[in-house]
Order: structure tokens, then sequence, then C-alpha cells
């Protein structure tokens, strides 16, 4: 049951390769989605004990903290929190279970860690490691493996978790001041003992027991419920051991499962502690045990449904049970292991609960569950990485981020067009069928979205009389097959690495041409493998990784050159097909010169390139798989012969570990690994609406990070996740944005989703004979701010600010260090160059909103490089009266630009851009005496708005505005991009604004000339850097955006706020015009806004509570933009709003 999901992936680390990992998760961190939403499968879902907030983790390694509201969870970016490990690639870093400290404050995080069966605690508000550890292992005895479960005790001041291997700990977390090279930064855990062995159905014992919960009883007894049914308690109280060599303390209680075989797959204890619930793998019940093991009752599941997740309700003692539907094959065809939709069933308390249960429908997989103190049920998983936060029985609140699983990829018959579908077909019975819908399709050679009518290459389910079949025994084991006339069929298992790979996914085939013979490519986690299939046998020949989870759908190109996959992770990856130069897996040609295997040829992009192997090389170590093969370091006993080190170069195993030692005459050896894995040539991740409209994208290279995105908000919905030096420092996480300046390559992207050359690319990036880049030549310098106090007094709260220069590069020095309060740059200071910048600041509490403050200091390196960190302090008194403060800009007139202009081309006028101006300026002003106590409202019209007098109207207000007042910008005009020839859109009475190529952007005042445009035009980072100055909650509205005919323009980019500001709503996207007409009396988009504000107030407001917030605003403006554009005579979907954030703000615009 759930195999994929319930077995833990074995790591046999040894301390050279781990140390080999830690650096390289520095010098080549992954860039990996963070776009305001879980990704992949949540392996664990739990409140704090006072329900404050909603924790969850899994595949995407990180912890997400929501804050817990009355209508649900509160998804605003300001108000949430990520919290991190040191993680890598693939399995690197996934996190198995979390436990939350009795006061809420901290978080215990277990997994697969960067060390095999790392556990670490996290400050909940700050981010911060309180303390990170691993147990000591006996080099070639001990594998603990990974966490699997974790506790806090009762005081929250020790953590009890489990291993996979069945051993139990405790551990006191803290950092220790200095500790070994090699060590964990803080103290080792103590070990209790472990379960016995767990046998199989025929009768041998396994590896591993997997600790499925554990728990405090009290201070000194831990209780675990293993894989194997067996429930043990481990005594704390006496002597404990650092090594799992020393005496044991624990003692078996009961076994959960009378005996049975079947492994329990997850395991819950009650909130009052006298229940212990257990799912077992393959069985259709759920097993309710007492918690002395007398009391025993089965939940019989209907057939064909299986228990996935459990949670007990504190409140009511009812558990939850998310139960998964194992679909039959289609007639006539072999039965894959496919799921079609979860319910919930809710028992009622034991020892009741024999009735039926209430059952819950649900969309997708149920993969974990918990119960909110109050009742509420929380549910991860569906569709599309959700949290479905609902009481029993009322509506459900749905948060998830911008990205979606790619559960069907296809390519155009010429490879110019990507398609993805997002939903998911309810009931599948094919494993290559589990994408619904209509295709969402990008144009890879203009980068840009398209609606064109596309000829699909599609899957090709079976080629050369070759299919695949699922085994009759395993469905998780695939088997390719081939049929041939008069002969009796050939099945030979496709075979994974079932510790790293785990289950086949999805396939396509690959006819035999051109010398291959007929190849197959399976699916699975982290990537995908290609087979060579001829009648004698199935062989991997290759590996392909370079997903962060499991991937759902593969199609390849109609010349059979490449191929593309669709994951779990919300990625695309594009693949190669073609073979190295050097005519092997690992890209390089290693000869016998003087009686040394010497490396004589390395091809730009392989796996022996990305191992930091250089021509000249010469080895003196080779272990393959583990094992030494050739020894030649000084000091050490010779072994092996030169030829063995050869002949295992030329022929390596795909996914079979290769350590070299190798040294450049006169130059310091150096050590590398490989597992020889194929890297992905691109990435490409997309945004979506919630109506599943694409947004946002970004597309990226696997080697070197170089991207390109014409979205406004694409590369700030992925980035890197980088670990810092030491073990005992939190990760960071950049925004690709972060590093515009440096990775920001269109060319380099062109070269790579258009030709695929791989080579070419990163010589057109690096240089003729490029070499890996680390990210440590461009990483800024680690920025932290931290407060006396969470909670401001009279005085005020006081900051420090701490900038620790990292390296000697002049470049990545910071030059200027700001510290903004809200949306206000409360103040600046150049960094000067010191190696570290130390400043305390004290904002009085007149400075300070009531309710939340949000703290951030960022950095800025000459490279264009930004380090963030931030703080929220809370102001405990009650909100004043707010006043609102706005300018209304609206300019028809443009006759002094075409006197400007010279004959050159000119801007028209605009028909509607004052009446719109006017109708924003009543329309805020009738909230005068409700929510606004006071509106004061500067109306700019014409010749009243050139950019002097906009700049002064905005210095007015920075001098009267206070902190719980609203700013409010409104402006509707022509816009201007300056860098590029001017292509005139004005004049008529539907379009506004002219913005073609690439530079700044300019809103347009009367007078606007070009060639004065620093005089005329107000740039959109000037009107940034004015509201800046403004101590207060800040919205801008423009109705003036359009990208003209060049999305490259990538013009609303230029309309937002370099990281932090005001919330802006812009009226369209890249491409697209904003229209006015005289059937919706103005421009669209403001007769959207003047509705929302107005008549359609009570439908804009859709959770009722009288206040219109930023994101019902935009969500209402969105969905009235269709009809409105209908009625100007275009497509409903020609102009669509683009907000920064992406997310727009739940603060109240007006409320009633």
């Amino acid at each position: 049951m759930f195999r994929a999901a319930a077995i833990v992936t074995l790591v046999l680390a040894v301390p050279a390769a781990a140390q080999q990992a830690d650096r390289r998760s520095r010098d080549e961190p992954e860039v990996v989605v963070e776009a305001g939403g879980r990704v992949g499968t949540c392996d664990a879902l739990v409140f704090d004990k006072a329900g404050k907030f909603l924790f969850a983790a899994g595949d995407d390694k990180v912890v997400r903290v929501w804050p817990v509201t009355a209508k649900g969870l509160d998804t605003d970016p300001a108000q949430g929190r990520v919290l991190r490990w040191r993680a890598w690639r693939e399995q690197r870093g996934g996190i198995k279970a979390i436990a939350v400290s009795p006061d809420g404050n901290l978080v215990a995080v277990g997994g697969l860690g960067m060390r095999p069966s790392t556990v670490a605690v996290i400050d909940r508000e700050t981010g911060d490691l309180v303390g990170l550890t691993w147990p000591k292992s006996r080099p070639g005895v001990d594998n603990f493996n990974a966490v699997t479960a974790v506790a806090f005790a009762p005081d929250g001041k020790r953590v009890g978790f489990g291993t996979a291997d069945g051993s139990l700990w405790v551990w006191e977390p803290t950092l220790l001041k200095e500790h070994e090279p090699d060590a964990p930064p803080s103290p080792r855990p103590l070990w209790a003992g472990r379960h016995d062995p767990r046998k199989l159905l025929n009768d041998t014992l396994t590896e591993l027991n997997i600790p499925r919960a554990v728990r405090f009883t009290d201070a000194a007894t831990l209780e675990s419920v293993a894989q194997s049914g067996e429930v043990r308690a481990a005594d704390l109280a006496g002597p404990l051991s650092e090594t799992a060599d020393g005496k044991a303390t624990t003692r078996q209680l009961f076994v959960v499962n009378d005996g049975q075989r079947q492994p329990v797959y997850r395991a819950a204890w009650s909130a009052d502690g006298k229940w212990l619930a257990a799912a077992t793998e393959g069985m259709p019940e759920v097993l309710i045990v007492s918690a002395d093991g007398a009391q025993k009752h089965r939940r019989q599941l209907p057939a064909a449904r299986l228990p996935r997740s459990l949670a007990w309700d504190a409140k009511t003692s009812r558990l939850a049970v998310g139960v998964a539907e194992v679909l039959p094959a289609a007639e006539g065809k072999p039965r894959f292991y496919l799921e079609g939709r979860d319910d919930i069933h809710l028992y009622d308390p034991p020892p009741n609960g024999d009735a039926k249960p209430a059952i819950l429908p649900y969309t997708g997989p149920a993969e974990a569950l918990a119960f909110h103190p109050d009742g509420r049920l929380a549910i991860a998983g569906g569709d599309a990485d959700e949290v479905t936060f609902t009481p029993i029985g009322g509506p459900a609140v749905t948060v998830r981020g911008a990205g979606r699983r790619n559960w069907a990829v296809n390519l155009s018959a010429d490879g110019k067009v990507l398609g993805v579908q997002t939903a998911r077909t309810p009931r599948p019975t094919d494993p290559n069928a589990r994408g619904s819908g209509d295709w969402t399709k990008f144009d890879l050679d203009r980068l840009a979205p398209t609606r064109a009518d596309t000829n699909w290459v599609g899957v090709l389910t079976g080629a050369d009389g070759w299919r695949v079949e699922p085994d009759t025994v395993d469905s998780f084991l695939w088997h390719a097959v081939l049929s041939r006339p008069g002969m009796p069929d050939v099945k030979h298992p496709l075979t994974l690495d079932w510790n790293r790979d785990q289950a086949s996914r999805c396939y396509t085939f690959l006819p035999a041409r051109d010398g291959k013979p007929t190849r197959v490519i399976v699916g699975h986690y982290y990537g995908a493998s290609l087979f060579e299939l001829r009648p004698e046998g199935a062989v991997r020949a290759r590996l392909y990784t370079g997903h962060a989870g499991e991937v759902l759908s593969v199609v390849a190109a109609a010349d059979g050159s490449w191929f593309v996959t669709g994951g779990a992770d919300h990625t695309v990856a594009a693949w190669s097909l073609t073979d190295w130069g050097s005519r092997n897996n690992l890209g390089a040609v290693v000869a016998v010169r003087e009686g040394v295997p010497a490396v004589t040829a390395v091809d730009t992009g392989s796996p022996a390139w990305e191992a930091g192997l250089r021509v000249g090389d010469r080895l003196d170590f080779l272990a393959v798989g583990g094992r030494p093969l050739y020894e030649r370091r000084v000091g050490r006993k010779e072994a092996g012969i030169a030829d063995d080190a050869m002949k295992a170069l030329a022929s390596p195993v795909s996914g079979t570990e290769l350590f070299l030692g190798l040294q450049q005459p006169g130059q310091p050896r150096r050590e590398t690994l490989t597992t020889v894995r194929q890297r992905p040539v691109w990435k490409w991740f997309a945004g979506y609406h919630d109506s599943g409209r694409l947004t946002e994208w970004v597309a990226w290279s696997w080697h070197g990070s170089y991207y390109h995105t014409a979205s406004a908000h694409g590369d700030r919905l992925v980035g890197w996740h980088v670990n810092a030096p030491t073990p005992g420092v939190r990760p960071e996480f950049y925004p690709l944005q972060q590093f515009e300046k440096q990775f920001h390559r269109p060319d380099v992207i062109e070269k790579l989703l258009g030709a695929r050359d791989l080579a070419g690319a990163l010589k057109l990036a690096l240089g003729e004979n490029p070499v890996p880049r680390s990210f440590t030549q461009v990483e800024p310098a680690p920025v932290r701010i931290g407060v006396t106090e969470t909670e401001a007094g009279p005085q005020g709260v006081t900051a420090g600010v701490v900038v620790r220069r990292r390296g000697s590069n002049v470049d990545l020095v910071p030059e200027r260090v700001e510290l903004w309060l809200n949306d206000h740059r409360y103040k600046s200071w150049p960094a000067g160059g010191k190696d570290v910048f130390d400043e305390t600041v004290t904002v009085p509490l007149a400075a300070l909103r009531a309710g939340e403050n949000r703290l951030a200091v960022v950095t800025y390196n000459a490279l264009g490089g930004r380090s963030e960190d931030s703080r929220v302090v809370r102001n405990p008194r009650p909100a004043p009266p707010t006043d609102l403060v706005a300018v209304s800009v609206g300019i028809n007139d443009y006759s002094g630009n075409r006197k400007a202009a010279g004959g050159a081309r000119a801007l028209g006028d605009l028909i509607f851009a004052d009446k719109d101006a006017r109708g924003i300026a009543d329309a805020f002003r009738r909230y005068e005496g409700g929510c606004f106590k006071q509106a004061r409202i500067d109306l700019r019209l014409d010749a009243d708005a050139t950019r002097a007098k906009l700049l002064a109207a905005i210095d007015k207000a920075a001098a009267t505005a206070k902190p719980d007042d609203l700013m409010v910008v409104f402006f509707a005009g022509h816009g201007d991009l300056l860098g590029a020839d001017a292509k005139a859109g004005g004049g008529s009475e539907r379009a506004r604004g002219v913005v073609t190529g690439a530079g700044r952007f300019m809103l347009c005042g009367p007078d606007y000339a070009r060639a004065a445009a620093e005089k005329t035009g107000l740039a959109a980072e000037e009107l940034f850097a004015a509201l800046a100055k403004v101590n207060c909650r800040q919205v801008v509205l423009l109705d003036a955006c359009h990208s003209g005919e060049a999305a490259a323009a990538n013009l609303v980019r230029r309309c937002v706020p370099d990281g932090h500001g005001p919330f802006v709503v812009c009226s369209c996207d890249q491409g697209q015009l904003s229209y006015e007409h005289p059937r919706v009396g103005g421009g669209v988009f403001t007769a959207a806004l003047l509705d929302a504000l107005g008549p359609g107030f009570r439908r804009a407001d859709a959770d009722t509570d009288g206040a219109l917030g930023g994101d019902e605003l935009v969500e209402y403006v969105s969905g009235r933009l269709p009809v409105l554009l209908r009625a100007a005579g275009q497509r409903d979907d020609a102009q669509q709003p683009i907000t920064f954030p992406r997310r727009p703000p739940s603060a109240a615009v007006v409320s009633r």
C-alpha cells in the first residue's frame, strides 16, 4: 500500500561523500519552486497546541507555517513563514516528520537530511536553527537511515525521535560554541534502544523497521509504534549512550496487528493518549487499540479502499481517516496501480464507532490530516498540492500556491510548442493518461504562451512489438513485453533502484532507429530511466535526474533526440537523448598516460563536467559503488591497476557512485563524486491564477541557473535554496529575481529552448572553455535583523541590523543597507565596505501601525545581488481612525507631446482618462465619514498632472500621512518604455499606452517628450521611491500599462517595486492593451474598479465581513473584466490585471 510514500530512501553514505555533498550543495544549489504554497507530497501536517498555526512539510523540504484565523488560514505572504533546514537535490532534505513544542515556538524536523538521520529544531518566528544533529555511527556497522517520527517532551526541552532502522533516540537541542568539522553543531542524540527486526511473509528479517509515531508519556518515557506493529517504550531516566552499542532501555508493550505481517503504514495516538490508530499497508481496515493494548477494534473499509492518513480530533475524540480508492483495470487491459479520488471517513470515538462513518468527499489524495483544537479539519494533498481547512460541514477554504502538478505533457510535431495539463483525470486506468482538460500551450521559439492549434506528438505506448505491462503480483513492478508472430512473448523486468527511484509512474517508447534498439523511457521519482530493449534483456542505459519529486508524465519529440517530463514538483524538464562526444554516459575519456589514468576529454555539460573533471586531471583514487578500485594516494597501500580504472570510467553504470581523487600538475589535489546522472537541458515553471489561466512563467538552465521570463513575477516564484557554510546556521532562499543582473540571460535560454544546444549555451554564458561556476562567487553577504521584543513598548521597538562580509570579492561587499518598516523605507545607510556592519535602531511607537508590523532589512552589492531578512513586531495599541490620502491622475490631452515630438511619432489624445480619475476620486470620497475619518484627495487632470506637480502631490501626502492611514495613487494616461523605438498605440478610443523594447517605464505627463523624458515623465522607480517616503499603507492603481507587440518588453516587471513597496494593480498583463470604450463609459479596468468600490461592493466582498480586501478587489476586477471587454467588442481574455505582490494582501482597501 502506497509503497512510494511508505519506503524511506536507503543511503549508505560514507563521511567523505557526505563532505562532498555538503560542499556541492553550496557551490551548486538547485533552483526550486517557492510559489506561495506546498509542492509535492505532504508527509506531515500538524497544528500547535493552542491552534494558532498550521504546519506542513514533505517533499518540498521546508516547513510551511500559516497563521490560523476564524475564517481559516491567513495566506497573506507577510504573515506566513517558510522554515528551512539543510537540503539539496533529490531526496536530500526530504522531511518525513515534524513536531511542535508545547508553547508553539519551536518546530522539530526530521527526515533524510544532508546527513542521514538528521534532526533539527527551528525557531518558528525567526527561522533560526536552535539545534541540529545526527547520531554517532560506527563506520561499516550502523545505518540508522532517515528520521521518521519525532516528538517534544512535555517541558519542550528535549526531543525524542525514531530512525528507520527502528532505533529510538533522545536529544536536548542546543548549539555548541565549537564542534569538529565533520560533527554536528549540536550535541549528539542518545540511543535508547531499537524495535525488534521486522519479519517478511517468508520469515526473513528486514534491515528497516520504521517507527511510525513516537510520543512522550511522561518526562522519562518515550513510546514508539513501528512498521512491524510493535509498540515499545524506552526508559530515559537512566544512563544512555551516544552509540548503538550501549545498553538498550526499551521494552515491548504490545503488538498492534496481532502478529500480522502487513506493515503499519500510518499510526497516531489520540490527544488524550488513550487510543492508538494504525493503518496497515494493503489492508482495507484501520486498527484502534487502547494505550495498554488490551482493547482492539477494527474499522473495516469498503473493498478496493485503503487507508492513507489518520488524525484524531482532540475536541470530540473522533477519528478521521483519509481513504484512497484503488482503481480496477480497464476492460481487457492489465491493471496498473492507479488511484481515483479519496474520501475522508469520520468515526465516532472508541469504543463506539461501529456505525457507518460520516464520509466527506475529497478531490485527489488526502496525504495528511490534522484537527484544529476547535474541531476544524485540515487536509493536505489534492490535485494541486493544496491545503483545505474547514469546520466539519462548513464551507471549505483551500490554499494553494501558483504552481500546479503537470499531470500530462506534450510536444508539437515540430517540437516548437510545449503543452501541459494541470487537471487530473478523476479515475485514470492508464499511467500515461493522468491529465485531463485543456492543454496549456507555450511556444518554445517565441518564449510566450500561445493559443495556436497544435498537432501533438503524444505518448507512444508501444513500438516494434514491445509494450509495457505491470507484474501480476506486484503492480509497482513493470515489465517490457515483446510479442512476435509465431513465437512466445518475451518478458523482461524494467528494474529500478527502489530505494532511490521508487516505483514507475509513466512511460513512452522510442522506436529502433539509427543503430539504437527499441527503447522505453520510464518516469519515476526525481527523473526517468532509459531502457534499451532486446530479446535477451532490458538494460537501463541512462538515468536522468533533475526533478524534486515524482515524474507524472513523459513524452518524446518526434525526431527521437529529446524528451520532456512533467513533475509533481510543478516543473517541466527537457532532456537530451543524444550521445556525448565521448560516447559514454560519463561524458569523459580516460586513457592511461605514463602508467596513470588521465582525463583526455570532457564533454561540456556532461556528468563528468558537472563533477569538475578537467582535461589533464590524473587519478590517484577511484571507488565504484563505495568499493575502492584504484589506489595511488600518498601514504596509502597501492591497489588496482590503471587499466581497471580506465575501463570502469569508459562504461560506468548510471546511478552507481564514482568517487575520484584528482590532481592537475602544480595544483592542489581535489576529490569529487558523481553518480553518472544525466541532467535536464532546461526546466520550465508556470504560475496559474485560481481559474487555471497561466499568468507567470520562467525557464532556466539546470547547469548555471541562467534564466529568462517575460512575466511580472516568474523569477520571484523560483530560486535557490542555499545551505549556510556551517550546519548550525539556517539556509537562505534567494529568488532568481534578486540576481537578475547576473543570471537573466535570454540569449542563453533561447539557445537552450530552441536548439537544445547545451554546450553552446554554456559557452555563451561562461566563455569558450566553460567550467562550472560556484554560487559562492555571487552569493551576497548574509544579513540578520533582531528585535529586543516582539511587542513594542512605550519607547517603540529596538532592532539590531548585522551584515557580515563573506569572502574577499569586492563586488559582493554590501554597498547599501536599507531598513523597511512595512511599505516605508525607514532608514538607509552606505555600508562602506565594512567586514561587519552593525547598527542598532529604535523605531518609536508613533511610527508603528496598530497590530502587526514587518521590519525588513535589505542589502545591495555592486553585482546587483540582494539579501534580506525580516521580523514581525506588534504594536498593542488600538487602531486609531484611518485617514485617506490620495492622488488621482487622468490625462486626456497630449497635445503638448505632439508639439514636442517635432514630427516623430506622438501620443494620441485619450477620451476617458480624466473621467476615470474623477470617478476614482468620487468613489473613495464616498467612504469619508465611514472607514475614513477624512479623505484628502488631490485630483490632477491634464496640464495639472505634470511630473513636478505629481511629485509635489506625493510629497505633500507623505508629510501628512500617519502609519494607520491609507494612500491611494491612481493614474490613467499613456506610458512609455525608454530604451526602445516607440510604436504609437494611442489616439483611438480603445487603447492607452506606448511600449515596446526594454528600458525604463515612464508615466507620461501631458507635456511628455521622449527626448526629455526625465523632465516630462515620471519613471516607475521614481514613483516607488517617492512612495517609499510615505509611512502608511499604499495602493497604486495604474490604467496605463501594456507591452505592445513584444512580450520581451517585459513592461509589467518595470511597474512593480524591487522587492518592497506598495500594493500595485496594473490594468493588463504583458502583450496586452489597456482598453477604454464608450460602451463601458471609460477605461475597462477602471470601470471594474468603480463597480467594486460602488454598486458591486457586496458581491466583491467575498467573505461578507464588510471589508474589501486587496485580494477581494483584484479577484472581483479580474472576474468583471471579461464581461466589460465583451461589451467593448474585445475578447474576454484580451486584458487581465497583474499585481505586486503576486498574491494581493488581504488588508482592507475600503470597508462599510
